[in-house]
C-alpha cells in the first residue's frame, strides 16, 4: 500500500488578494513549481508533457479559469499526491490540521485521510486522538467507501474531505471497509480541542521510574516541550523514557529533526530523493540531551515524520521500537502559494532511512512486534494499556 509523508513546508508568502491576476499568470506560475520541484520527472503518466503545456495555456488564454485548468493538468498527470487548493479550501485544510480548535469529525486531509496511489482507495492514516472519529473507533488502514450515501472512490481528496465538513452538530455518515467487512459510523461534528503538544507521565515499577512522553504530532513547539519534559524528569530522578509515537500522523519536519536531535545529537537522518534524483540529506538539529535508554512504542497510526523519528533512533541502536510496522508515509510534500492566493501541494521528495529502507513501501518495521486488538487509548492506569505495560515489565535499568 502506498501512501504519503506529510511533512509541512509553506513556501511563498502572504499577499493581498487580486481578483485581477491573468490566469496565464497563474498557470504559467503553476507550471514553473511543477518543473522545478515535482520529485517524478516522467510527470508520472503524461505521454508529451511539452503538449499538455501547450494546451494548458492555449485554455488560459481563452479566457478558462486557473482552477480548471490545473486541476486538469493533474487529472493528466493521474498522481493523488498533486492537489490544488483555492485559498479557501487551504485555510479549512491548515485549521483543520494544524490549529489547536478546530470544527469537524477528526479526519482532516493529508493528515488523517489520504488516498492510495496505486488503488485510489481513500484511507485513513489515523484519525485525530479525541475526536468523533477516533472515539466511535475508526482505525488506521480503513477504507472509505461511503459519506452520506456517496460513493467516495475517483474523488478527490479535496472532495472527499469537503463531504466531512459542516457546521457544529450536523450528522456525517462514513461507510467503512475493514478486513472484507463493512462497518457504517454516525458521526456529529463538534468542536475538537487538538491535542498538539507533548506530555508526559512518571510511572514506578519494582522501585523505577519511567518517564512516558506521549507526542501526538509535531506541532510547532514540540521540540522545545520535550527539551522542558526531559529536565523535569531528570529532577525526579527516571531511569527510562518511553517515547509514545502511537497514532501520531507526522507535522512538521523541523520540529521531528530537533527532538531527535535530543537523543542523538546531531547526526544524519534520513535521504530525500528529490528531482532529477538529487539526494539531499535530512539530519537532527540539536545537541543531545539525554542518554537515558530509550524505547519507542508505534503502531499502524504512527505516520510520516514519526516513522522517521522511530526509523532513526533504531538505526543508531538508540532505541528499541516495540509495536506494529508504521503506516507507511514516505513522499515529502511542499506547498506552493500562487499569484492568486490559490496553493499547490506537490510532493518534492520520497524519503529514505539511512540503511536504505523505503518508508513509502515498508514503514518501519519494530524491532519487537506486539500485536495488539486493543485500540489506541491514553489509560488513566498504565496496566489497562497492554503494550505499555508490557515494555515497562521488561525494561532494563542502568
Amino acid at each position: 500500500m502506498k501512501n504519503f509523508l506529510f511533512l509541512l513546508i509553506i513556501l511563498g508568502c502572504c499577499k493581498t488578494a487580486n481578483t485581477q491576476v491573468p490566469s496565464v499568470e497563474v498557470v504559467r506560475q503553476a507550471f514553473a513549481n511543477i518543473e522545478q520541484n515535482y520529485y517524478d520527472t516522467t510527470y508520472h503518466s503524461v505521454e508529451n508533457w511539452d503538449t499538455t503545456k501547450k494546451e494548458a495555456f492555449i485554455a488560459a488564454l481563452s479566457g478558462e479559469s486557473p482552477k480548471s485548468i490545473i486541476n486538469n493538468v493533474f487529472v493528466s498527470i493521474n498522481d493523488p499526491a498533486l492537489r490544488y487548493l483555492t485559498p479557501e479550501a487551504f485555510n479549512s485544510f491548515y485549521k483543520e490540521a494544524m490549529s489547536p480548535i478546530s470544527i469537524g469529525i477528526g479526519l482532516p486531509e493529508l493528515f488523517s485521510v489520504d488516498i492510495d496511489e496505486s488503488t485510489k482507495e481513500v484511507i485513513v492514516i489515523t484519525p485525530i486522538f479525541g475526536s468523533p472519529a477516533f472515539e466511535a473507533g475508526i482505525f488506521p488502514k480503513d477504507i472509505i467507501r461511503k459519506i452520506n450515501g456517496e460513493e467516495v472512490k475517483g474523488k478527490n481528496l479535496h472532495e472527499v474531505t469537503a463531504l466531512m465538513r459542516g457546521k457544529l452538530g450536523d450528522i456525517i455518515n462514513i461507510k467503512i471497509e475493514r478486513n472484507n467487512g463493512f462497518k457504517n459510523f454516525v458521526l456529529e461534528i463538534t468542536e475538537l480541542e487538538m491535542p498538539l503538544n507533548p506530555f508526559y507521565r512518571t510511572v514506578k515499577y519494582k522501585r523505577q521510574k519511567t518517564g512516558v512522553i506521549w507526542i501526538p504530532q509535531f506541532s510547532a513547539g514540540c521540540s522545545m516541550r520535550v527539551l522542558q519534559i526531559l529536565e523535569e524528569m531528570k529532577k525526579k530522578g527516571v531511569k527510562n523514557i518511553i517515547l509514545d509515537i502511537r497514532h501520531n500522523p507526522g507535522g512538521l519536519v523541523n520540529e521531528a529533526q530537533a527532538v531527535a536531535g535530543l537523543f542523538i545529537g546531531q547526526k544524519p537522518m534520513a535521504f530525500s530523493q528529490a528531482k532529477n534524483s538529487a539526494i539531499k540529506m535530512l539530519a537532527s538539529t540539536t545537541t543531545q540531551r539525554c542518554k537515558l535508554p530509550v524505547t519507542v512504542l508505534v503502531n499502524s497510526g504512527t505516520a510520516s515524520v514519526a516513522e522517521a523519528l522511530a526509523g532513526v533512533l533504531q538505526y543508531y541502536d538508540r532505541a528499541t521500537v516495540f509495536g506494529q510496522r508504521t503506516n507507511g508515509k514516505g513522499l515529502i510534500y511542499s506547498f506552493f502559494t500562487l499569484n492568486d492566493l490559490s496553493t499547490l501541494v506537490i510532493p518534492v521528495g520520497r524519503m529514505q532511512m539511512l540503511d536504505g529502507r523505503d518508508i513509502l513501501t515498508s514503514g518501519v518495521e519494530p524491532d519487537v512486534v506486539f500485536d495488539n486488538s486493543q485500540p489506541f487509548a491514553l489509560h488513566a492506569n498504565y496496566k489497562d494499556d497492554d503494550l505499555l505495560f508490557h515494555v515497562i515489565k521488561h525494561l532494563r535499568f542502568k
